[in-house]
């Protein structure tokens, strides 16, 4: 019997962070990341009415417009 590997890509759903991943990548509290996104410097995926969901591309540029030059 041969085991089968999952070749199949990931879907855009597995690609996408809860504000708790991207709290611990940006090592802030999930209320900072609401505030972040409140605050329009976060873009974020609503999937619903409670639902937020924020890209690794996004999370990505936040960290790029935010780097000091140092």
């Amino acid at each position: 019997m041969t085991s089968r590997t999952n070749t199949e890509p990931p879907t855009a759903q597995a690609q996408l962070l809860t504000p708790e991943d991207v709290a611990s990548i940006l090592q802030i509290s999930p209320r900072a990341v609401r505030r972040l996104h409140q605050a329009g410097q976060l873009r974020a995926t609503r999937l619903g009415y409670r639902t937020v969901r924020y890209t690794p591309a996004e999370v990505d540029r936040f960290i790029a417009a935010h780097q000091s030059d140092d």
